[in-house]
């Protein structure tokens, strides 16, 4: 059995040598893959503005999403395209760097050797938050000041979304204090 810094190689090489047959070893057992009969269609997943947050059209639309569908995509949120394309980008410059490069930070592959049949092809990168000194200092150069611009920037929206949820749960306000931030 491969040890996770192999497999993780192993994923990593197998991108790149362009195969034109997948390895059986990331082949999905059927019983893991998506019946697509039960994925809902684009149109039905609720798009909602929210750049009157405080409409109780609004917070009813977001309530009932969250309740029924558990999830929804909300418009006009506060976070600018330009911050969102900017991390992107980011993003792709960072899986873009060599394997050796990305392994000196917190860079993973989403298999687990113990419990997975087949590997996922997927990597991803974890970045904690705990202050913008820290962060400057340990995430990747190439996407740090972006993904802070963007955390940042998402916080209000965050925050908006919060508040539509309690709203539209009836709940009081929780902390006054707090309510003005």
């Amino acid at each position: 059995m491969m040890s996770e810094t192999e497999s993780s190689q192993a994923v990593d090489k197998v991108d790149h040598q362009f195969l034109k047959i997948l390895p059986e070893l990331f082949i999905q057992p059927i019983e893991k893959l998506i019946n697509m009969s039960k994925v809902l269609p684009d149109e039905l997943i609720p798009v909602i503005d929210i750049s009157d947050s405080k409409d109780p059209e609004v917070i009813k639309s977001v309530c009932d999403a969250a309740e029924k569908l558990g999830f929804f995509q909300i418009v006009n949120h506060g976070v600018p395209l330009s911050i969102i394309e900017g991390v992107k980008d980011a993003t792709h410059k960072f899986f873009g760097l060599s394997s050796e490069e990305k392994k000196k930070h917190l860079y993973l592959t989403s298999f687990s050797l113990e419990v997975d049949k087949a590997y996922e092809w997927k990597d991803h990168l974890s970045c904690f938050y705990v202050s913008d000194e820290e962060t400057l200092e340990l995430w990747p150069s190439v996407c740090k000041h972006e993904a802070l611009k963007y955390l940042k920037t998402c916080d209000l929206g965050i925050k908006t979304l919060i508040k539509i949820l309690i709203t539209g749960l009836g709940i009081p306000n929780l902390n006054h204090a707090h309510d003005e931030s």
